[in-house]
């Protein structure tokens, strides 16, 4: 089974309020936590449902609001071209290198 993408969204949110970062759906589109609840669900075959990973979604959400609160809060060009050298070199995240930018043009004016 393929979930689709009101599925999908509409796990997300059951993951956030559960605190979970996996969740699983079966074709009668009911969510489990528990992969051997799902299999049950479907009476153990596979094609049956799917599994959902949010891992990503949420730590990376509030990874970088976090950052972008930080970069705001630098009263120093020096410190915020440094997070701005580090984001050019590593990820390359848009928003981090405008937020960058935008706080090292603030602190210039």
């Amino acid at each position: 089974m393929k979930a689709n993408q009101k599925q999908i969204e509409k796990g997300k949110s059951i993951a956030k309020q559960l605190k979970t970062d996996t969740l699983f759906i079966n074709d009668k589109g009911e969510y489990f936590t528990s992969e051997n609840r799902a299999q049950l669900s479907v009476n153990g075959d596979k094609k049956k449902y799917q599994k959902l990973d949010y891992s990503t979604s949420f730590s990376n959400e509030n990874d970088e609001a976090e950052e972008l609160a930080e970069i705001k809060a630098l009263q120093s060009v020096d410190e915020v071209q440094a997070i701005l050298d580090l984001e050019l070199e590593g990820a390359g995240r848009e928003t981090i290198i405008k937020a960058c930018e935008d706080r090292i043009a603030e602190l210039k004016n």
